[in-house]
């Protein structure tokens, strides 16, 4: 029996799993997982219903029923397979002819080779997933912006994959669907019972609306070369704005992989650590030790120290109850974090652009301020802000005595990192006695 009979042989070994009075067929899609799931290949019947939509986010009434009919259940076939040669495998003779272009050296004893070959493949699973339809044009027919079938199947995989890490413990990642493959090979099947189903002859092809990432191949790789040379460099020296900046891409790259949840909380982190760190810079400024800097957290509430720390010393509306960057920051960043926080659940991309959109409202707010308040806290604004803020936030009459003013005292941020190494301690220990 060839690998294609036994497969059909072991669907046919389940009861017939849809109604052929509501369902003209199945579309089976097929995926390959970035992983092996710690379990035995085989046959999962799945079943998918209002509950099951609710959960995700989506009313019935979202769910395409050109295509659907609820209730319905979801054969899933798994099978664990051994790519060959492993990727990082040939990842390392890669790495091995690069490493030749540069030295010119052929070694004859090849022990990158002969690890690779002699080395196991790496196993992943696949896994095909047959959904029922009622109509094979609607199920293939690109998104409209109603809940499609490629959705559908993505919710089906996230929840095995989160079913399987709290029985098993294995350290398995979300399955969001910016991180299945662009392409899915799918095929459509019909029958009114094992005996008579068959595929189609034909495969099909969707193509999703997503892509992993995006590069830009036109971008000055000399101009790209320095930034990322100061960048390494700042970085290495703790730079606080490059820290945070750091969290905001971080936030913006996990949305744009699809981690919805660790981008509202790299958001927030951002927002925070801008918002707490420029209060403990100020106060340094003002020649306060890492004791007496610590008694405004004395009241853990940041909204409060936003209320009462930040308008006195840098001007500005600090009023997050008024409209503005604060009153944007605490509905769509802090609101939006502490729901997803407290209930456990995933926000959507409307909720995630707008916090992403908050953060770098606020993390503007902030530098504006700095900048404005140059002559009065010039050491602060040197260790917060970059040249290019100074270059959106100065006027033209006062903008070069700010671009010098951030070049002599920018050395001044190694004092500043050691004097918030030590008031972090003093926080800590003050929390700790609490």
């Amino acid at each position: 029996m060839d690998e294609t009979s036994e497969v059909l042989a072991s669907l046919a070994a389940v009861p017939f799993w849809y109604d052929p009075t509501v369902f003209s067929g199945c579309v089976a899609l097929s995926f390959i997982m970035p992983q092996k799931l710690p379990m035995d290949e085989g046959l999962l019947n799945l079943p998918i219903d209002a509950d099951f939509l609710r959960i995700h986010g989506a009313p019935v009434e979202a769910l395409d029923m050109d295509w659907a009919s609820l209730p319905f259940s979801c054969l899933l076939y798994l099978q664990h397979l051994e790519l060959r040669p492993n990727p990082m495998h040939a990842d390392a003779l890669r790495a091995r002819d690069f490493l030749r272009k540069i030295t010119g050296v052929a070694e004859t004893n090849d022990a990158v080779k002969a690890f690779a070959e002699d080395a196991p493949g790496r196993t992943r699973t696949a896994i095909a997933v047959l959904v029922p339809v009622k109509s094979r044009a609607a199920a293939f027919r690109p998104p409209r912006g109603m809940i499609d079938i490629v959705t559908v199947v993505q919710w089906i995989l996230s929840d095995l994959v989160r079913a399987l890490r709290i029985s098993t413990g294995a350290a398995l990642r979300d399955v969001p669907y910016e991180m299945l493959t662009p392409v899915v090979p799918a095929s459509f099947a019909s029958g009114s019972d094992w005996a008579s189903f068959q595929f189609e002859a034909k495969e099909q092809t969707l193509v999703l609306p997503h892509v992993a990432g995006h590069i830009d191949d036109d971008a000055d790789e000399g101009e790209s070369r320095r930034r990322v040379e100061v960048g390494f460099f700042e970085l290495s020296r703790g730079s606080m704005h490059m820290v945070i900046r750091d969290h905001i891409s971080a936030g913006v790259a996990a949305a744009t992989q699809g981690d919805r949840r660790s981008a509202v909380v790299s958001f927030a982190i951002a927002c925070e650590l801008f918002l707490d760190s420029l209060l403990a810079a100020l106060l340094w400024e003002e020649g306060k030790t890492p004791e007496e800097a610590v008694e405004p957290w004395r009241a853990p509430s940041v909204v409060r120290r936003v209320k009462l720390e930040y308008a006195a010393r840098i001007g500005g509306s600090w009023n997050p109850n008024k409209p503005g960057p604060l009153a944007d920051w605490l509905t769509h960043v802090v609101n939006v974090r502490n729901s997803v926080l407290h209930s456990g659940r995933s926000p959507d991309d409307v909720e995630v652009e707008r916090s992403s959109d908050a953060a770098g409202a606020l993390t503007n707010h902030l530098a504006r301020r700095l900048v404005l308040s140059w002559q009065k806290y010039p050491k602060t604004m040197a260790v917060f802000v970059g040249h290019k803020s100074v270059s959106e936030h100065a006027s033209k009459k006062r903008a070069d005595d700010i671009h010098r003013s951030l070049d002599v005292h920018s050395a001044l941020a190694v004092d500043f990192h050691s004097w918030r190494d030590q008031w972090l301690a003093v926080r800590a220990a003050d929390e700790n006695a609490d």
